[in-house]
């Protein structure tokens, strides 16, 4: 198991561990691998979508920085408050964000 799939199966179990209304996904450097919408915020992602580049949360963790910012509502019909995580490989090279 590579290091993204272990946070997808991580994220599988998250899901049924956090509260319902915490919307996070995991991606590689250019698709979404899984997302879990919130029940009450939806960004209409699915799995396999190309990654956003206006998307500023995931374009910072994937040049290896956390984010902890807002996305504007033209982006995914929200105006939110987000954190990201880079996902690194074992050489420290970024692979993916969890977002």
């Amino acid at each position: 198991m590579n290091r993204l799939d272990y946070y997808v199966e991580m994220a599988h179990l998250l899901r049924k561990v956090l509260d319902e209304s915490i919307l996070f996904g995991i991606t590689d450097t250019e698709k979404i691998l899984c997302y879990y919408p919130s029940n009450t915020i939806d960004f209409g992602m699915k799995v396999g979508d190309p990654l956003n580049p206006e998307d500023q949360n995931v374009a910072t963790t994937l040049r290896g920085q956390e984010y902890d910012g807002h996305l504007p509502e033209h982006l995914y019909g929200y105006e939110i408050a987000v954190k990201g995580y880079p996902i690194f490989d074992e050489d420290r090279k970024v692979i993916g964000s969890f977002f």
